[in-house]
C-alpha cells in the first residue's frame, strides 16, 4: 500500500507527507502524537496551591510579599530563586483570583458629625429659588447661555 493510499484510508484529505511524517516518528520513536512544545511552568500544582492559600489567608497582601515568600521559603519552593511579579500575578489569574487594591477611608466619613453637616448642606440647597440655580453655573461657565448643557470655555 502506497503512502498516498494509507492516507486516503485514514482521512480522504490526509496528504502523503503527512502520512510519511507519522510513520518516520512511530518507527523512530514509537509514538504518534506530536511533543507538546513550549517552556514548562515555573511552579508545580502543589505550589501554586500555596500561593493561592496565601492570599485566600490574608486578602490584603500585595505582589511583593507573595513575592518575597516565595523567594524566602525554601521548603515549599525549592529551587525557586527569582519569582517575577507578572508570574506571581499569572498564577493568580489562572485561580481566578483578583488582587484588589486597598485604600484607607478616613475615619470620621461617616460619623454623625459629617451626616449632619451633608443633611444640613442638602436643606440649605433645596431651600434656594431655583436649586440648580443656572445662572449661577453659567458664571461658571459649566453651562452655555443657549442652554444646551455644553462648557463655554
Amino acid at each position: 500500500m502506497s503512502m498516498r493510499e494509507a492516507g486516503q484510508r485514514v482521512q480522504p484529505n490526509l496528504s502523503r507527507f503527512t502520512v510519511s511524517t507519522i510513520i518516520r516518528r512511530f518507527r523512530e520513536e514509537n509514538r504518534i502524537e506530536r511533543h507538546g512544545g513550549g517552556r514548562t511552568g515555573m511552579f508545580s500544582p502543589h505550589q501554586e496551591t500555596l500561593i493561592v492559600d496565601m492570599v485566600r489567608e490574608n486578602n490584603a497582601i500585595k505582589l511583593r510579599e507573595i513575592q518575597q515568600k516565595i523567594i524566602e521559603d525554601h521548603v515549599n519552593f525549592e529551587g525557586i530563586n527569582s519569582v517575577s511579579l507578572s508570574t506571581v500575578d499569572r498564577v493568580l489569574k489562572r485561580n481566578r483570583l483578583r488582587m484588589k487594591q486597598l485604600y484607607r477611608v478616613p475615619f470620621d466619613r461617616n460619623s454623625d458629625r459629617v451626616k449632619e453637616q451633608r443633611f444640613q448642606g442638602f436643606l440649605n440647597w433645596m431651600q434656594w429659588k431655583d436649586p440648580m440655580n443656572t445662572s449661577i453655573w453659567m458664571k461658571l461657565g459649566l453651562i452655555s447661555p443657549k442652554g444646551e448643557g455644553e462648557a463655554v470655555m
